[in-house]
């Protein structure tokens, strides 16, 4: 068995993002008799299924895609709620579209002559975490970047992981298992993991503004509001899959996963949403009409990107 590169797996994660993979990445979209291999639904799931240069199939899904708040605000306010079910410790409902489409690629690979032993997983952020769920559920190998981890209960005790969990050290989302606990009081539920340890990408010393925002969070209200800035800077500075490319060394993705003229401050109104910790968290719960914080960002994006605008930038 010959297993993708970690190139490949990033380039998998960037194109999840818009489904259209750079020519210069190698991969190519799998095909079925129904055409691509892909699948969006209302809850917040994209996935994507590609076909690399040397003939293994990596399934990828779409972490949030916030830059997309103005032009699909259902579909990404729907990844944000599901953002706050993981948060909380529990399961989104497109863990298993996650699930489901992942054996749908797998029937699709197996009636090109192509095992399961040479299909992969990748996601980033939100994809991650489903990456991870599928992973534990069907013992598929792959990368994930930044990915937040799972509820124990997912995982069966002594189940093996296959994943090589990327992780940036200052990144608040992909140290959300971190194991101990790095994010103190921001953490909500001591019941989430990697299914996988952990492989840590860039300066250690990153960290120490995790454990800070984590250690005032919800203290006081001037604590909380100072940690949500931290985690801001922090997801604008170490989430990003482009932040992942400069860890590893890897050409930017330029079209899926970056957060180029995202500002901090919008980061730090979501997380506000996806914690309860915003102004009108509980108001922001319709994926038709984002009210509160996240209305709030969407008008920030808009005014940043115009109404247009595409990028990829999850945050969880």
């Amino acid at each position: 068995m010959t297993t993708p590169s970690t190139a490949d797996f990033f380039d998998a994660a960037a194109a999840a993002y818009d489904g259209d993979p750079a020519a210069a990445s190698g991969l190519t979209l799998l095909q079925g008799a129904r055409g691509a291999v892909t699948a969006t639904r209302k809850d917040g799931f994209h996935g994507v299924a590609f076909e690399t240069v040397t003939g293994q199939v990596i399934v990828a899904f779409e972490g949030t895609d916030l830059g997309s708040l103005n032009t699909r605000p259902t579909f990404v306010n729907a990844q944000i709620q599901a953002d706050r079910q993981i948060y909380d410790g529990a399961n989104p409902t497109l863990y298993d579209d996650a699930f489901r489409f992942t054996h749908r690629a797998l029937a699709v690979a197996a009636a090109q002559g192509i095992s399961p032993n040479n299909v992969f997983l990748a996601g980033h952020s939100l994809g991650g975490a489903e990456a991870e769920y599928v992973a534990a559920n069907t013992g598929l190998s792959g990368d994930t970047f930044g990915a937040p981890g799972i509820p124990s209960a997912d995982i069966a005790p002594g189940e093996a992981s296959g994943l090589t969990n990327l992780v940036d050290f200052g990144d608040p989302v992909g140290n959300y298992s971190a194991n101990p606990n790095l994010l103190r009081n921001f953490l909500a539920s001591d019941q989430i993991e990697r299914f996988g340890a952990p492989t840590y990408l860039g300066n250690p010393s990153d960290a120490r503004a995790l454990s800070t925002a984590g250690r005032i969070f919800g203290q006081t209200d001037v604590g909380t509001a100072v940690s949500l800035g931290i985690l801001g800077h922090a997801v604008a500075n170490h989430h990003l899959l482009d932040d992942y490319a400069t860890d590893l060394g890897l050409p930017a993705s330029g079209t899926g996963g970056g957060l180029s003229g995202v500002s901090p401050q919008v980061l730090a109104q979501v997380i506000g949403d996806i914690t309860g910790a915003g102004p009108n968290a509980p108001a922001a719960a319709s994926a038709d009409a984002p009210t509160g914080t996240l209305a709030k960002a969407q008008t920030d994006l808009s005014a940043t990107f115009g109404p247009a605008h595409h990028h990829g930038i999850g945050t969880g």
